[in-house]
């Protein structure tokens, strides 16, 4: 059976992606949805479900520890740039700040008496919950480094899942941008969806995430949040996808209300304003090949 991957992108954040893919996932019903904005992951808050499992992620970020033969001379706090390491005052021995270091190990190199090591850290964990329309994994960060890993990992997750109970679609709510964790997010999709708003740096931004999908040779189309709150710039990123042959397959009229509505714990998909309900279930046929 053949898994259909759709990751869902924006050039920045705010424009609306988390809520929109939380609809589709919704819609879709056989569905596993990946949070994979790692650093900020949000998904929990809208799709709820009972966990069901908790899976440790180790040792893909580094960190330093100071053992007790410590002179308190500062060399290594001078030379960290990260300023990840302060000098007791009671006991005049410098300490780690973990969620600063970098693991980078200049420290241990420059430390006098040898009294730096450095070990393998916890980057977090991944948790997976059972919805009444399939499953949701989210991440919990606990450091900096490895956010592109837990991406990857989830998604291996996402297609176990999917080959044990038969689930037809996995929808990933990426990272905004186009960094490290982007990518991760975006290999082996089978389509991705660009959420863009009609802003300043909307254009830009397109054409920035654009650039990045097509050189892994994805389907791309695209949708228009808050469509109509700037017309001539909204005109500017239909020329522009008219000319690169970039579909729009939706336009989400703005509407004030939709705030409060989703912060009920509702979702886009059932908003009274059928024009935007419409553009919803327009995206979902558009993509899946569906009427």
């Amino acid at each position: 059976m053949k898994v259909k991957q759709i990751t869902v992108l924006s050039g920045k954040g705010g424009t609306g992606k988390t809520t929109i893919a939380c609809s589709l996932a919704r819609i879709l019903e056989q569905c596993v949805l990946i949070d994979a904005d790692a650093d900020c992951p949000d998904v929990a808050g809208y799709m709820t479900g009972t966990k069901v499992a908790s899976v440790p992620v180790k040792g893909m970020g580094l960190s330093a520890r100071i053992t007790d033969e410590c002179i308190g001379c500062g060399i290594c706090i001078e030379s960290c740039q990260f300023k990840a390491i302060y000098v007791d005052r009671e006991s005049h021995k410098a300490h780690i700040i973990d969620y600063l270091c970098r693991g980078c190990e200049l420290c241990s190199f420059v430390c006098p008496v040898d009294a730096v090591y450095i070990v393998s850290s916890p980057t977090g964990e991944i948790n997976i919950s059972l919805t009444q329309k399939g499953a949701v994994i989210s991440p919990v960060i606990t450091q900096a480094q490895g956010s592109a890993k837990i991406i990857t990992i989830m998604k291996i997750i996402g297609q176990e899942i999917c080959f044990k109970t038969g689930l037809q679609y996995i929808v990933i709510d990426g990272p905004p941008g186009i960094g490290c964790n982007v990518i991760a997010a975006l290999t082996g999709a089978d389509v991705s969806l660009i959420i863009i708003e009609p802003t300043v740096s909307a254009l830009f931004d397109l054409k920035r995430v654009l650039s990045l999908i097509e050189h892994f040779k994805i389907s791309v189309c695209v949708c228009i949040n808050k469509s109509g709150i700037n017309q001539p710039i909204e005109q500017e990123i239909e020329t522009f996808c008219t000319e690169t042959g970039t579909p729009i397959i939706a336009r989400i009229p703005f509407n004030e209300k939709i705030i409060d509505f989703v912060d009920q714990g509702n979702y886009l998909s059932d908003f009274p304003d059928k024009r935007i309900t419409t553009a919803v279930f327009e995206i979902i046929s558009r993509i899946t090949g569906s009427k």
